[in-house]
Protein backbone atom coordinates (compact mmCIF):
# COMPACT_ATOMS: atom_id res chain seq x y z
CA UNK A 1 0.00 0.00 0.00
CA UNK A 2 1.25 3.49 -1.18
CA UNK A 3 2.32 5.48 2.23
CA UNK A 4 -0.21 8.74 3.70
CA UNK A 5 1.61 12.26 3.03
CA UNK A 6 0.83 15.24 4.52
CA UNK A 7 -1.39 17.38 1.56
CA UNK A 8 1.24 19.60 0.99
CA UNK A 9 4.64 16.77 0.89
CA UNK A 10 2.47 15.03 -1.81
CA UNK A 11 1.66 18.16 -4.33
CA UNK A 12 5.86 18.69 -3.84
CA UNK A 13 6.57 15.13 -4.51
CA UNK A 14 4.05 15.23 -7.70
CA UNK A 15 5.30 18.75 -8.70
CA UNK A 16 9.09 16.81 -8.50
CA UNK A 17 8.05 13.96 -10.47
CA UNK A 18 6.48 14.33 -13.06
CA UNK A 19 9.19 17.11 -13.95
CA UNK A 20 11.55 13.78 -13.61
CA UNK A 21 9.32 11.49 -15.64
CA UNK A 22 8.63 13.81 -18.41
CA UNK A 23 12.29 14.13 -18.88
CA UNK A 24 12.28 17.91 -18.06
CA UNK A 25 15.30 16.82 -15.96
CA UNK A 26 18.45 14.53 -17.43
CA UNK A 27 20.04 11.51 -15.24
CA UNK A 28 22.90 13.41 -13.11
CA UNK A 29 21.24 16.90 -13.78
CA UNK A 30 20.59 19.33 -10.56
CA UNK A 31 17.11 20.66 -9.75
CA UNK A 32 16.15 24.02 -9.25
CA UNK A 33 16.57 25.61 -5.91
CA UNK A 34 14.37 24.31 -2.99
CA UNK A 35 13.09 27.79 -2.76
CA UNK A 36 12.58 27.81 -6.12
CA UNK A 37 10.23 24.38 -6.55
CA UNK A 38 8.13 25.45 -3.13
CA UNK A 39 7.18 28.33 -5.02
CA UNK A 40 6.39 26.79 -7.96
CA UNK A 41 4.48 24.18 -5.87
CA UNK A 42 2.63 26.48 -3.96
CA UNK A 43 4.33 25.19 -0.44
CA UNK A 44 6.67 26.72 2.15
CA UNK A 45 10.52 25.89 2.26
CA UNK A 46 10.53 23.26 4.50
CA UNK A 47 7.29 21.14 3.21
CA UNK A 48 9.15 20.99 -0.35
CA UNK A 49 12.43 20.05 1.78
CA UNK A 50 10.37 17.21 3.31
CA UNK A 51 9.62 16.15 -0.37
CA UNK A 52 13.32 15.93 -1.35
CA UNK A 53 14.49 14.02 1.68
CA UNK A 54 11.75 11.57 0.86
CA UNK A 55 12.67 11.16 -2.96
CA UNK A 56 16.56 11.01 -1.76
CA UNK A 57 15.60 8.01 1.17
CA UNK A 58 14.12 6.23 -2.14
CA UNK A 59 17.46 6.82 -4.48
CA UNK A 60 15.16 8.87 -6.59
CA UNK A 61 17.57 11.83 -6.07
CA UNK A 62 20.98 12.17 -4.09
CA UNK A 63 22.98 15.02 -2.91
CA UNK A 64 24.30 15.64 0.29
CA UNK A 65 23.38 18.45 2.88
CA UNK A 66 24.15 22.00 1.83
CA UNK A 67 24.33 20.43 -2.17
CA UNK A 68 21.75 20.68 -5.10
CA UNK A 69 19.83 17.53 -5.79
CA UNK A 70 20.34 15.56 -8.73
CA UNK A 71 18.42 12.85 -10.32
CA UNK A 72 19.87 9.43 -10.14
CA UNK A 73 20.65 6.95 -13.57
CA UNK A 74 18.13 4.74 -13.64
CA UNK A 75 16.07 6.19 -11.42
CA UNK A 76 13.30 6.82 -13.88
CA UNK A 77 11.59 3.38 -13.44
CA UNK A 78 11.40 3.94 -9.73
CA UNK A 79 9.97 7.93 -9.99
CA UNK A 80 7.49 6.75 -12.77
CA UNK A 81 6.19 3.76 -10.28
CA UNK A 82 6.14 6.87 -7.18
CA UNK A 83 3.89 9.10 -9.43
CA UNK A 84 1.47 6.19 -10.81
CA UNK A 85 0.95 5.39 -7.01
CA UNK A 86 0.51 9.05 -5.93
CA UNK A 87 -1.92 10.45 -8.62
CA UNK A 88 -3.69 6.57 -8.76
CA UNK A 89 -4.62 6.71 -5.33
CA UNK A 90 -6.72 10.02 -5.68
CA UNK A 91 -4.00 12.71 -4.69
CA UNK A 92 -4.55 15.98 -6.71
CA UNK A 93 -1.64 16.88 -9.44
CA UNK A 94 0.70 19.74 -9.11
CA UNK A 95 -1.14 22.45 -9.89
CA UNK A 96 -4.40 21.81 -9.94
CA UNK A 97 -5.45 24.45 -6.74
CA UNK A 98 -9.12 25.12 -8.56
CA UNK A 99 -11.62 22.20 -9.33
CA UNK A 100 -12.29 23.82 -12.66
CA UNK A 101 -8.32 22.45 -13.64
CA UNK A 102 -8.67 18.94 -12.19
CA UNK A 103 -12.19 18.58 -14.34
CA UNK A 104 -10.09 19.76 -17.48
CA UNK A 105 -7.30 17.19 -17.10
CA UNK A 106 -10.02 14.45 -16.63
CA UNK A 107 -11.55 15.77 -19.51
CA UNK A 108 -8.97 16.46 -21.83
CA UNK A 109 -7.46 12.23 -20.61
CA UNK A 110 -11.09 10.84 -21.62
CA UNK A 111 -10.89 13.05 -25.12
CA UNK A 112 -7.17 11.86 -26.10
CA UNK A 113 -8.07 8.33 -24.54
CA UNK A 114 -10.92 7.91 -27.40
CA UNK A 115 -13.99 7.77 -24.91
CA UNK A 116 -14.77 10.54 -26.95
CA UNK A 117 -15.16 10.37 -30.79
CA UNK A 118 -13.62 12.84 -32.71
CA UNK A 119 -16.38 15.16 -34.53
CA UNK A 120 -18.59 13.84 -31.84
CA UNK A 121 -20.65 16.28 -29.78
CA UNK A 122 -20.17 15.80 -26.23
CA UNK A 123 -22.57 15.26 -23.51
CA UNK A 124 -24.82 18.21 -22.42
CA UNK A 125 -23.68 20.43 -19.72
CA UNK A 126 -26.28 18.66 -17.58
CA UNK A 127 -24.94 15.42 -18.01
CA UNK A 128 -21.44 16.87 -17.66
CA UNK A 129 -22.08 17.94 -14.50
CA UNK A 130 -23.42 14.72 -13.25
CA UNK A 131 -20.44 12.60 -14.92
CA UNK A 132 -17.89 14.61 -13.35
CA UNK A 133 -19.63 15.67 -10.04
CA UNK A 134 -19.08 19.42 -10.27
CA UNK A 135 -21.15 22.47 -10.55
CA UNK A 136 -22.28 24.56 -14.09
CA UNK A 137 -19.51 27.26 -13.73
CA UNK A 138 -16.74 24.21 -13.40
CA UNK A 139 -17.84 22.89 -16.10
CA UNK A 140 -18.18 25.46 -18.03
CA UNK A 141 -14.45 26.93 -17.59
CA UNK A 142 -12.86 23.55 -18.04
CA UNK A 143 -14.78 23.64 -21.44
CA UNK A 144 -13.48 27.20 -22.53
CA UNK A 145 -9.99 26.06 -21.57
CA UNK A 146 -10.00 23.15 -23.70
CA UNK A 147 -11.93 25.27 -26.74
CA UNK A 148 -8.97 27.66 -26.32
CA UNK A 149 -6.38 24.56 -26.74
CA UNK A 150 -8.53 23.39 -30.28
CA UNK A 151 -9.32 20.50 -28.82
CA UNK A 152 -13.28 20.87 -29.00
CA UNK A 153 -15.04 23.36 -30.36
CA UNK A 154 -18.68 25.06 -29.54
CA UNK A 155 -21.10 25.17 -31.98
CA UNK A 156 -24.88 25.61 -32.04
CA UNK A 157 -25.66 22.67 -30.24
CA UNK A 158 -22.96 22.57 -27.39
CA UNK A 159 -19.70 21.31 -27.42
CA UNK A 160 -17.72 18.71 -30.02
CA UNK A 161 -14.22 17.49 -30.14
CA UNK A 162 -12.55 18.86 -32.84
CA UNK A 163 -11.61 16.93 -35.94
CA UNK A 164 -7.80 16.20 -36.10
CA UNK A 165 -6.31 16.23 -40.00
CA UNK A 166 -3.65 18.05 -41.56
CA UNK A 167 -4.41 20.55 -43.71
CA UNK A 168 -1.11 20.98 -46.38
CA UNK A 169 -0.35 18.69 -49.94
CA UNK A 170 1.30 15.89 -49.01
CA UNK A 171 2.30 16.04 -45.25
CA UNK A 172 4.06 12.93 -44.15
CA UNK A 173 4.90 10.72 -40.76
CA UNK A 174 7.62 8.60 -40.86
CA UNK A 175 7.46 5.56 -38.32
CA UNK A 176 11.07 3.97 -37.51
CA UNK A 177 10.93 0.94 -35.58
CA UNK A 178 13.82 -1.84 -35.23
CA UNK A 179 13.90 -3.84 -38.43
CA UNK A 180 16.43 -6.69 -39.89
CA UNK A 181 18.07 -6.38 -43.03
CA UNK A 182 15.56 -8.85 -44.80
CA UNK A 183 12.80 -6.17 -44.52
CA UNK A 184 9.94 -5.62 -42.31
CA UNK A 185 10.19 -3.90 -39.35
CA UNK A 186 9.58 -5.65 -35.72
CA UNK A 187 6.01 -4.13 -34.99
CA UNK A 188 3.17 -6.30 -34.54
CA UNK A 189 0.25 -6.22 -37.47
CA UNK A 190 -2.34 -4.43 -35.96
CA UNK A 191 -0.52 -2.30 -34.43
CA UNK A 192 0.89 -0.96 -37.92
CA UNK A 193 -2.80 -1.19 -39.28
CA UNK A 194 -3.78 0.95 -36.66
CA UNK A 195 -1.13 3.65 -37.39
CA UNK A 196 -2.12 3.44 -40.99
CA UNK A 197 -6.06 3.87 -39.93
CA UNK A 198 -4.82 6.99 -37.78
CA UNK A 199 -2.84 8.20 -40.55
CA UNK A 200 -5.72 8.22 -43.02
CA UNK A 201 -7.74 9.88 -40.42
CA UNK A 202 -5.68 12.37 -39.95
CA UNK A 203 -5.04 13.18 -43.98
CA UNK A 204 -1.11 11.82 -43.34
CA UNK A 205 0.86 9.94 -45.40
CA UNK A 206 2.75 7.30 -43.77
CA UNK A 207 6.46 6.27 -44.23
CA UNK A 208 7.88 3.21 -42.85
CA UNK A 209 12.07 2.67 -42.18
CA UNK A 210 13.22 -0.54 -40.20
CA UNK A 211 16.32 0.83 -38.34
CA UNK A 212 19.06 -1.15 -36.85
CA UNK A 213 22.83 -1.36 -36.04
CA UNK A 214 25.89 -3.16 -38.40
CA UNK A 215 29.39 -2.46 -37.22
CA UNK A 216 28.49 0.39 -34.91
CA UNK A 217 26.65 2.12 -37.88
CA UNK A 218 22.90 2.99 -38.34
CA UNK A 219 21.63 1.09 -41.07
CA UNK A 220 18.19 2.01 -42.44
CA UNK A 221 16.07 0.02 -44.56
CA UNK A 222 13.18 0.37 -46.38
CA UNK A 223 9.89 -1.96 -46.19
CA UNK A 224 11.53 -4.06 -48.99
CA UNK A 225 14.47 -4.24 -46.94
CA UNK A 226 16.75 -1.98 -49.22
CA UNK A 227 19.17 0.22 -47.44
CA UNK A 228 18.13 3.31 -47.51
CA UNK A 229 18.82 7.20 -45.34
CA UNK A 230 17.64 9.40 -43.32
CA UNK A 231 16.87 12.37 -44.81
CA UNK A 232 14.71 16.01 -44.35
CA UNK A 233 12.34 16.90 -46.49
CA UNK A 234 9.83 19.56 -46.24
CA UNK A 235 6.74 17.43 -46.50
CA UNK A 236 7.45 15.35 -43.69
CA UNK A 237 5.88 16.51 -40.65
CA UNK A 238 7.98 14.11 -38.38
CA UNK A 239 8.99 11.05 -36.72
CA UNK A 240 7.31 8.38 -34.75
CA UNK A 241 10.02 5.78 -33.22
CA UNK A 242 8.86 2.82 -31.98
CA UNK A 243 11.60 1.16 -29.53
CA UNK A 244 11.66 -2.21 -28.11
CA UNK A 245 15.60 -1.92 -26.80
CA UNK A 246 18.03 1.07 -26.78
CA UNK A 247 21.07 0.41 -28.61
CA UNK A 248 20.36 2.00 -31.88
CA UNK A 249 18.09 4.44 -30.48
CA UNK A 250 20.72 6.85 -30.29
CA UNK A 251 22.13 6.59 -33.54
CA UNK A 252 18.95 7.51 -34.97
CA UNK A 253 18.24 10.01 -32.66
CA UNK A 254 21.89 11.91 -33.00
CA UNK A 255 20.09 12.02 -36.99
CA UNK A 256 16.94 13.37 -36.58
CA UNK A 257 17.76 16.01 -34.12
CA UNK A 258 19.28 17.64 -37.06
CA UNK A 259 16.28 17.85 -38.92
CA UNK A 260 14.89 20.28 -36.33
CA UNK A 261 11.65 18.21 -37.20
CA UNK A 262 9.35 16.87 -33.64
CA UNK A 263 9.98 13.15 -32.73
CA UNK A 264 7.64 11.15 -31.03
CA UNK A 265 9.05 8.36 -29.07
CA UNK A 266 7.18 5.38 -28.44
CA UNK A 267 9.08 2.82 -25.49
CA UNK A 268 7.39 -0.68 -25.47
CA UNK A 269 10.65 -2.00 -23.64
CA UNK A 270 10.54 0.78 -20.56
CA UNK A 271 12.73 2.92 -18.83
CA UNK A 272 14.17 4.73 -22.21
CA UNK A 273 15.14 8.28 -20.78
CA UNK A 274 16.04 11.04 -23.57
CA UNK A 275 19.93 11.85 -23.77
CA UNK A 276 20.94 15.33 -22.83
CA UNK A 277 20.99 16.56 -26.17
CA UNK A 278 16.95 15.27 -27.37
CA UNK A 279 16.14 17.01 -24.91
CA UNK A 280 13.82 19.57 -25.99
CA UNK A 281 10.05 20.51 -26.24
CA UNK A 282 9.18 18.58 -30.07
CA UNK A 283 10.67 15.44 -28.40
CA UNK A 284 8.82 13.65 -26.41
CA UNK A 285 8.41 10.09 -25.09
CA UNK A 286 5.48 8.27 -24.39
CA UNK A 287 4.50 4.78 -22.73
CA UNK A 288 1.22 3.06 -23.71
CA UNK A 289 2.33 0.00 -22.14
CA UNK A 290 5.43 0.50 -19.65
CA UNK A 291 3.57 2.27 -16.61
CA UNK A 292 2.35 0.45 -14.06
CA UNK A 293 -1.26 1.36 -14.96
CA UNK A 294 -1.88 -2.28 -16.17
CA UNK A 295 -1.18 -3.30 -12.75
CA UNK A 296 -2.69 -1.45 -10.98
CA UNK A 297 -6.34 -1.59 -13.29
CA UNK A 298 -5.92 -5.55 -13.51
CA UNK A 299 -5.46 -6.26 -9.81
CA UNK A 300 -8.24 -3.80 -9.14
CA UNK A 301 -10.61 -5.89 -11.28
CA UNK A 302 -9.26 -9.22 -9.74
CA UNK A 303 -10.01 -8.02 -6.00
CA UNK A 304 -13.13 -6.81 -7.10
CA UNK A 305 -13.89 -10.55 -8.44
CA UNK A 306 -13.40 -11.77 -4.87
CA UNK A 307 -9.35 -12.93 -5.62
CA UNK A 308 -7.91 -12.64 -2.13
CA UNK A 309 -4.74 -14.25 -3.50
CA UNK A 310 -2.98 -14.03 -6.71
CA UNK A 311 0.35 -15.09 -8.74
CA UNK A 312 1.77 -12.76 -11.31
CA UNK A 313 4.06 -14.89 -13.99
CA UNK A 314 6.53 -13.15 -15.83
CA UNK A 315 9.54 -14.48 -18.04
CA UNK A 316 10.42 -10.62 -18.58
CA UNK A 317 11.04 -9.57 -15.69
CA UNK A 318 14.69 -7.87 -16.39
CA UNK A 319 11.89 -5.76 -18.26
CA UNK A 320 11.12 -2.27 -16.37
CA UNK A 321 7.48 -2.80 -17.76
CA UNK A 322 7.44 -5.90 -15.81
CA UNK A 323 8.87 -4.51 -12.53
CA UNK A 324 6.02 -1.82 -12.40
CA UNK A 325 3.43 -4.22 -13.58
CA UNK A 326 3.86 -5.84 -10.54
CA UNK A 327 4.30 -2.57 -8.22
CA UNK A 328 0.92 -1.78 -9.62
CA UNK A 329 -0.49 -5.03 -8.50
CA UNK A 330 1.54 -5.08 -5.19
CA UNK A 331 -0.22 -1.61 -4.87
CA UNK A 332 -3.50 -2.80 -4.88
CA UNK A 333 -3.24 -5.92 -2.77
CA UNK A 334 -0.84 -3.73 -0.06
CA UNK A 335 1.31 -6.56 1.50
CA UNK A 336 3.15 -8.31 -0.90
CA UNK A 337 2.31 -11.89 0.81
CA UNK A 338 -0.94 -11.48 -1.02
CA UNK A 339 0.67 -11.94 -4.34
CA UNK A 340 3.13 -14.49 -5.01
CA UNK A 341 5.49 -13.89 -7.92
CA UNK A 342 6.98 -16.39 -10.24
CA UNK A 343 9.26 -14.54 -12.53
CA UNK A 344 12.39 -14.70 -14.81
CA UNK A 345 15.09 -12.23 -14.80
CA UNK A 346 16.67 -12.41 -18.09
CA UNK A 347 19.65 -9.89 -18.80
CA UNK A 348 19.68 -8.20 -22.16
CA UNK A 349 17.27 -8.19 -24.73
CA UNK A 350 14.53 -10.36 -24.51
CA UNK A 351 14.49 -11.85 -27.61
CA UNK A 352 18.42 -12.49 -28.05
CA UNK A 353 18.29 -14.25 -24.43
CA UNK A 354 16.22 -16.85 -25.22
CA UNK A 355 18.08 -17.74 -28.46
CA UNK A 356 21.40 -17.56 -26.72
CA UNK A 357 19.97 -19.65 -23.81
CA UNK A 358 18.42 -22.14 -26.55
CA UNK A 359 21.23 -22.77 -28.56
CA UNK A 360 23.66 -23.48 -25.18
CA UNK A 361 20.91 -26.08 -24.79
CA UNK A 362 19.25 -27.31 -27.94
CA UNK A 363 21.05 -28.38 -31.57
CA UNK A 364 19.25 -26.22 -34.08
CA UNK A 365 21.65 -27.57 -36.56
CA UNK A 366 20.71 -31.24 -36.21
CA UNK A 367 17.03 -29.79 -37.45
CA UNK A 368 18.18 -28.23 -40.04
CA UNK A 369 20.29 -31.03 -41.52
CA UNK A 370 17.04 -32.79 -41.13
CA UNK A 371 15.05 -30.28 -43.32
CA UNK A 372 18.16 -30.28 -45.81
CA UNK A 373 17.86 -34.29 -46.12
CA UNK A 374 14.03 -33.80 -46.58
CA UNK A 375 14.49 -31.55 -49.59
CA UNK A 376 16.28 -34.21 -51.26
CA UNK A 377 13.19 -35.92 -51.78
CA UNK A 378 10.60 -33.28 -52.85
CA UNK A 379 10.59 -31.04 -55.83
CA UNK A 380 13.25 -28.56 -56.54
CA UNK A 381 10.96 -25.78 -56.56
CA UNK A 382 9.41 -26.28 -53.00
CA UNK A 383 12.97 -26.61 -51.60
CA UNK A 384 13.66 -23.37 -52.95
CA UNK A 385 11.24 -21.45 -52.04
CA UNK A 386 10.91 -23.11 -48.41
CA UNK A 387 14.76 -23.85 -47.01
CA UNK A 388 15.75 -20.00 -47.14
CA UNK A 389 12.81 -19.77 -44.67
CA UNK A 390 13.87 -22.84 -42.74
CA UNK A 391 17.33 -21.73 -42.52
CA UNK A 392 16.36 -18.76 -40.77
CA UNK A 393 13.07 -20.05 -38.72
CA UNK A 394 14.51 -22.90 -37.00
CA UNK A 395 17.42 -21.37 -35.08
CA UNK A 396 16.01 -17.85 -35.01
CA UNK A 397 12.25 -18.56 -34.44
CA UNK A 398 11.40 -21.92 -33.89
CA UNK A 399 14.40 -22.97 -31.06
CA UNK A 400 14.02 -19.79 -28.89
CA UNK A 401 9.75 -20.35 -28.56
CA UNK A 402 10.26 -24.28 -27.67
CA UNK A 403 13.16 -23.44 -24.97
CA UNK A 404 10.87 -20.42 -23.96
CA UNK A 405 7.90 -22.36 -23.37
CA UNK A 406 9.94 -25.21 -21.36
CA UNK A 407 11.17 -22.68 -19.29
CA UNK A 408 7.36 -21.33 -18.68
CA UNK A 409 6.51 -24.61 -18.10
CA UNK A 410 8.68 -24.67 -14.82
CA UNK A 411 7.16 -21.06 -14.09
CA UNK A 412 3.43 -22.82 -14.18
CA UNK A 413 5.16 -25.82 -12.41
CA UNK A 414 6.19 -23.57 -9.40
CA UNK A 415 2.71 -21.39 -9.27
CA UNK A 416 0.45 -24.56 -9.31
CA UNK A 417 1.85 -25.87 -6.05
CA UNK A 418 0.59 -22.37 -4.70
CA UNK A 419 -2.77 -23.50 -3.63
CA UNK A 420 -3.86 -20.45 -2.04
CA UNK A 421 -3.63 -18.19 -5.29
CA UNK A 422 -7.22 -18.48 -6.82
CA UNK A 423 -6.21 -16.27 -10.79
CA UNK A 424 -2.81 -15.73 -12.25
CA UNK A 425 -2.09 -12.53 -13.63
CA UNK A 426 0.49 -12.75 -16.44
CA UNK A 427 2.93 -10.74 -17.99
CA UNK A 428 1.38 -10.98 -21.74
CA UNK A 429 -1.43 -12.86 -23.96
CA UNK A 430 1.27 -14.98 -25.05
CA UNK A 431 2.14 -16.51 -21.56
CA UNK A 432 -1.67 -16.30 -20.50
CA UNK A 433 -2.44 -19.16 -23.39
CA UNK A 434 0.47 -21.26 -22.34
CA UNK A 435 -0.95 -21.06 -19.20
CA UNK A 436 -4.19 -21.87 -20.10
CA UNK A 437 -2.93 -25.12 -22.46
CA UNK A 438 -0.74 -25.68 -19.44
CA UNK A 439 -4.05 -25.78 -16.88
CA UNK A 440 -5.96 -27.84 -19.72
CA UNK A 441 -3.20 -30.57 -19.43
CA UNK A 442 -2.99 -30.44 -15.51
CA UNK A 443 -6.96 -31.07 -15.24
CA UNK A 444 -7.52 -27.58 -13.93
CA UNK A 445 -10.58 -26.53 -14.13
CA UNK A 446 -11.08 -22.17 -15.98
CA UNK A 447 -12.63 -20.51 -14.07
CA UNK A 448 -13.63 -22.18 -11.70
CA UNK A 449 -11.11 -23.33 -9.91
CA UNK A 450 -8.57 -20.96 -11.20
CA UNK A 451 -8.53 -17.65 -13.19
CA UNK A 452 -6.38 -16.41 -15.76
CA UNK A 453 -5.84 -12.97 -17.17
CA UNK A 454 -3.34 -11.37 -19.37
CA UNK A 455 -2.29 -8.00 -21.62
CA UNK A 456 -2.53 -7.35 -24.56
CA UNK A 457 -5.81 -8.57 -25.91
CA UNK A 458 -4.58 -10.08 -29.52
CA UNK A 459 -6.36 -11.97 -31.98
CA UNK A 460 -5.35 -15.12 -30.21
CA UNK A 461 -6.67 -13.65 -27.31
CA UNK A 462 -10.05 -13.57 -28.57
CA UNK A 463 -9.70 -16.60 -30.17
CA UNK A 464 -9.14 -18.08 -26.73
CA UNK A 465 -11.53 -16.25 -24.58
CA UNK A 466 -8.53 -14.76 -22.77
CA UNK A 467 -9.68 -12.15 -20.08
CA UNK A 468 -6.80 -9.57 -20.93
CA UNK A 469 -6.28 -5.76 -20.49
CA UNK A 470 -6.28 -3.53 -23.85
CA UNK A 471 -4.11 -1.13 -24.22
CA UNK A 472 -6.05 0.91 -26.18
CA UNK A 473 -3.47 1.21 -28.73
CA UNK A 474 -5.79 2.87 -31.80
CA UNK A 475 -5.74 6.23 -28.69
CA UNK A 476 -1.93 5.93 -28.04
CA UNK A 477 -1.18 6.76 -31.52
CA UNK A 478 -3.77 9.14 -32.40
CA UNK A 479 -1.83 11.28 -29.47
CA UNK A 480 1.63 10.56 -31.08
CA UNK A 481 0.18 12.30 -35.01
CA UNK A 482 -1.10 15.04 -32.83
CA UNK A 483 1.92 15.39 -31.20
CA UNK A 484 3.84 15.21 -34.21
CA UNK A 485 1.25 17.12 -36.07
CA UNK A 486 1.48 20.18 -33.31
CA UNK A 487 4.23 19.64 -30.51
CA UNK A 488 3.72 22.78 -28.94
CA UNK A 489 -0.12 22.38 -28.20
CA UNK A 490 1.23 20.35 -25.49
CA UNK A 491 1.85 21.51 -22.56
CA UNK A 492 5.53 22.23 -21.53
CA UNK A 493 5.73 19.76 -18.24
CA UNK A 494 2.30 18.09 -18.65
CA UNK A 495 3.40 14.40 -18.23
CA UNK A 496 -0.10 13.81 -17.37
CA UNK A 497 -1.34 14.85 -21.74
CA UNK A 498 2.14 13.34 -23.47
CA UNK A 499 2.56 9.99 -21.65
CA UNK A 500 -0.40 8.39 -20.26
CA UNK A 501 -3.22 6.75 -22.04
CA UNK A 502 -5.97 4.36 -20.41
CA UNK A 503 -6.93 1.13 -21.26
CA UNK A 504 -9.72 -0.74 -20.37
CA UNK A 505 -10.45 -4.65 -19.12
CA UNK A 506 -11.74 -6.83 -22.03
CA UNK A 507 -13.49 -9.47 -19.84
CA UNK A 508 -14.26 -12.96 -21.11
CA UNK A 509 -14.74 -16.38 -19.63
CA UNK A 510 -10.90 -17.54 -18.15
CA UNK A 511 -11.91 -15.26 -15.03
CA UNK A 512 -15.03 -15.02 -13.13
CA UNK A 513 -16.44 -11.86 -12.73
Amino acid sequence: MSQKYPPGVKKSLLLILSELISHSTAPGETLPLCSSLAEKAGVSYNTMCKALAILKSKGILDGGRGRRSRLCHNASGAAGILYDELSMAGEPEPDTAYKWNITERKLRGDILNGKYSSGISLPSLKELENIYGVSFRTIKKALLSLSGEGLIRCDRKGYAISRFTVTGPRARIVLLSHGHPKGGIRLRDDYLKAFELACFQANVELGVNGIGLENERLLVTDSKGNPCNLHKSESTLGYVMVIYTFRDVEYALRELVHFQKPVAILDFGGGFELPSYARRRDIRVFTAITDSTPGLVMARFLRESGHKNIAYISPFHESAWSKRRLAGIRQIYGSAGKVAAYIINNPGEIHEYFQQRAHEQCDPQSLIDFFHSWKAGIPPGFGRILMPVFDHEIPNILVPRAYFYRLLDGLFESAAKNRKATAWFCANDEVALAACEFCRNKGISIPDRLSIVGCDNTDLSLRGGLTTYDFNIPAVFNRLIQFVANPWGIRKNSCYTAIKTQGIVVKRFTAFH
